[in-house]
């Protein structure tokens, strides 16, 4: 490089340097603030500098109702001021700090608070009580101090905002952005967040009790020690969620989606969770006792060991779930869908089944003290040992099912589908075959003393060492 281009680049530096002191400056908070202590002053600063106060302390002064919309504050002190009902629409206050400021009733609509250094609100607490903060957006601010029972933060964008401690009262939170935000020992009983994003928030022993977050976002959110009890959740989407070491459980989860959320051992009981999406949801040992679960979406999800008794799952789709040892005396499973279930020793005497789909389920000694089986569909089902002596079984559908050892003494089968069922060493002693169909059915040691096979099917099937004794094969 020759001399001329060094100097060159000599000067372009100078000239860059120059400009980063420029934007350094600018960006610096000013050597000393200037003393703004009338209203009358701070309207003259206001008004000469076009709506921009810089560099000022404004201390006890009354600027309530007054027009402050569109305005930039920045490396502003307030101090016992009053802005009462004043209009800060769209106002943009960066670095500044606010110390035993009353906001009640101001409006913030669209305004922004930008907190790059060690600023925000002093340690004694601001008054916003009622104060509109509606599309405000703030950014790492710390909010702590404030007051904000019956404010309104309506699709503020509040992402890693600190809001510890804060009593909301009936605050508007509706669409509200939080991501990250801190709400730690938060009082929310009465504010509404429905539509709010509670991405990777901290709601960790706040109360939330009755609070509404219909259709809110829950993804990692920390709810460690959160009192929920009563909350509506209605159409929420949780994500990573631990709800087992909530203080309360909210009372409506209609329509929930909660997708790898922790609920194993949790006291569920009475919950709503109508048409919610529980798959894969770990339910293991839970109380669910009296819980409407109507239409839910349950498949996968492992409900071992949990209390269903008197539950309402009616509807619901328990594809491939696990439900060993399940508690499911008195429930309602009509119409549900129990394929390819894992039930061995659930316990479901006395449940509603009608309509109730039993595809490949296993109910390897389950507890089946059941009515209203007739026309039921058992293909390809595990029910070794199972007890259905007695019962109504008309045009029931045992394709392929496992019956070996059952107790089907004086149940009635007329018409039933016993294609391929295995029903070695059962007893159908007094049974009403007649009309049922059973080629490919396996009958090795089964006992049909006295049973009824008048028109009974039984194209290819294999007997063994079955016991006829007293049979009435007329017509079979």
């Amino acid at each position: 490089m020759d001399r001329e281009d060094e100097a060159w680049e000599k000067a372009r530096q100078a000239v860059v340097d120059e400009l980063a002191k420029e934007v350094e400056r600018a960006n610096a908070p000013p050597a000393e603030l200037e003393l703004l202590d009338t209203r009358e002053a701070v309207h003259r600063r206001y008004v000469k500098l076009g709506g921009v106060m810089h560099g000022c302390r404004i201390q006890g002064v009354d600027l309530s109702k007054m027009d402050l919309s569109d305005s930039v504050w920045e490396f502003v002190e307030l101090i016992d001021v009053s802005l009462v009902q004043a209009d800060l629409k769209k106002a943009k206050l960066r670095a500044v700090t606010m110390t035993r400021v009353d906001l009640r009733g101001a409006d913030l609509t669209g305004a922004a608070l930008i907190a790059p250094f060690e600023t925000g609100f002093g340690s004694d607490a601001c008054d916003a009580s009622g104060a509109c903060f509606d599309d405000l957006t703030a950014m790492e601010v710390d909010l702590s101090n404030l007051k904000l029972e019956a404010a309104s933060f309506a699709n503020a964008q509040l992402p890693r905002v600190k809001l510890n401690g804060v009593r909301f009262g009936p605050a508007n939170l509706s669409g509200a952005q939080l991501r990250e935000a801190q709400l730690r020992l938060a009082d929310l009983r009465g504010a509404t967040l429905d539509d709010a994003f509670l991405l990777d928030a901290d709601l960790r022993q706040a109360n939330a009790s009755g609070v509404s977050f219909a259709r809110a976002h829950l993804s990692r959110t920390k709810l460690d020690g959160a009192d929920l009890t009563g909350a509506i959740f209605e159409e929420a989407f949780f994500d990573e969620v631990e709800l087992s070491t909530v203080a309360g459980m909210p009372g409506d989860l209609r329509k929930a989606r909660l997708k790898d959320v922790g609920l194993a051992t949790m006291s569920l009981e009475g919950i709503v969770l109508d048409e919610a999406d529980l798959d894969g949801a770990d339910l293991r040992a839970a109380n669910l006792r009296g819980a409407s679960l109507v239409g839910a979406k349950l498949r996968e999800a492992m409900l071992d060991g949990a209390q269903l008794e008197q539950a309402s799952l009616e509807g619901a789709d328990l594809t491939k779930a696990s439900l060993h040892g399940a508690k499911l005396a008195g429930s309602n499973l009509r119409k549900a869908s129990l394929v390819d279930c894992e039930m061995p020793e659930a316990d479901l005497r006395g449940a509603s089944v009608y309509g109730a789909v039993f595809l490949g389920t296993d109910l390897t000694r389950a507890l089946l003290d059941l009515d209203g089986l007739a026309t039921m569909t058992f293909q390809r089902c595990k029910l070794p040992g199972a007890s259905f002596a007695g019962r109504d079984l008309t045009r029931c559908d045992f394709s392929g099912a496992d019956l070996r050892t059952a107790d089907l003494r004086g149940a009635t089968l007329a018409d039933a589908s016993l294609v391929g069922a295995q029903l070695n060493d059962a007893d159908l002693s007094e049974a009403d075959l007649r009309g049922a169909d059973l080629p490919r059915a396996t009958l090795d040691g089964l006992h049909f003393g006295l049973a009824g096979l008048g028109v009974a099917q039984l194209r290819r099937v294999t007997i063994g060492a079955a016991d006829l004794t007293d049979a009435d094969l007329t017509r079979a």
